[in-house]
């Protein structure tokens, strides 16, 4: 859950993109990005803490503004060579072409 979301703001495709490098995270190192036993006290860090995990991540960046958007991340060489799709955005959906 990204910090807007815990606050009750406005959120936009910013939230996703936390939620991805949140899950990234995990996989990378095989444990959640922040390891609370109580789920209130981990929203409370996540939404009105200012620590991130050690682990610098461009989607986990607490202002939203400031997160990658989903075209920062489309252009990112992971996503673009390991994909073995060709992701594009037209309008007002993501289009896949997979060869």
């Amino acid at each position: 859950m990204s910090p807007e979301l815990v606050r009750e703001r406005k959120y936009e495709s910013a939230a996703d993109i936390w939620a991805l490098g949140c899950t990234v995270l995990e996989m990378i190192t095989g444990v959640p990005a922040w390891n609370y036993q109580d789920e209130q006290d981990l929203l409370k860090f996540i939404g009105y803490s200012d620590r991130i995990p050690y682990i610098p991540s461009k989607c986990l960046v607490k202002n939203a503004n400031h997160r990658w958007s989903p075209w920062a991340l489309l252009e990112h060489p992971f996503v673009s060579v390991h994909s073995g799709c060709h992701l594009s955005w037209k309008e007002t959906a993501f289009t896949c072409c997979c060869v």
